[in-house]
């Protein structure tokens, strides 16, 4: 079952990216945020799941939240320049579409890639709230 892990606590702050079979990677918080596609793509997170259609939005918040992206998100959401469509889908809806074109070109502003944004799919579907 793989996972992304945040730690806080940690000096620096890391991230640890656990694989489907276990498999174990660490980066500083920087890095990983620098770049999170390919930390992630790096440890073949999540290659043996099948990426769920559909996600909670209290399971995608948490998924961002573990991996340090809630904040840009929350501040992509609040930008002026952002389509107030955007912005009621993002507080009302219950859940989100993998195919959302929304969802899609907010993954695009954040720097996250098909690969990642599939990752975070997974880990999210994992979350129980």
């Amino acid at each position: 079952m793989s996972s992304i892990e945040y730690k806080r606590r940690a000096d620096p702050p890391i991230v640890r990216v656990t694989s489907d079979d276990g498999t174990q990677r660490e980066w500083p918080l920087a890095t990983f945020e620098a770049d999170p596609a390919a930390c992630i793509a790096a440890t073949g997170n999540g290659i043996n799941a099948p990426v769920p259609e559909t996600i909670s939005a209290p399971q995608a918040r948490v998924a961002l939240h573990r991996v340090g992206l809630l904040a840009n998100v929350n501040a992509l959401v609040n930008d002026p320049s952002t389509p107030e469509e955007v912005k009621i889908f993002w507080e009302y809806e219950p859940n989100l579409n993998r195919d959302s074109p929304a969802l899609n070109a907010m993954a695009g502003l954040l720097g996250l890639n098909d690969a990642a944004l599939d990752d975070l799919f997974r880990s999210a579907a994992e979350i129980r709230v």
